[in-house]
């Protein structure tokens, strides 16, 4: 198994979601890899430029993992 990511975040906010492409090593090569490369980080910029109209996308700060509430706890 093979896999990449690209974290969705806006300026100065933390990360939001992730885009991941995934997939048995025989077919997700370095070179399909690297031709994948530039669409899966277009793919989060897009969508960290629309997080803020959608409720899906934004950090919910509410103890998710990843997430930590204002006294700290996660």
């Amino acid at each position: 198994m093979s896999s990449m990511a690209a974290p969705v975040w806006g300026n100065g906010e933390p990360a939001t979601g992730v885009v991941v492409i995934a997939g048995p090593s025989a077919r997700l090569t370095s070179k399909n890899m690297a031709r994948f490369g530039c669409a899966r980080v277009a793919a989060a910029d897009e969508l960290a430029m629309s997080g803020n109209a959608s409720p899906l996308l934004k950090v919910a700060n509410a103890g998710t993992w990843g997430n930590c509430t204002d006294d700290g706890d996660v």
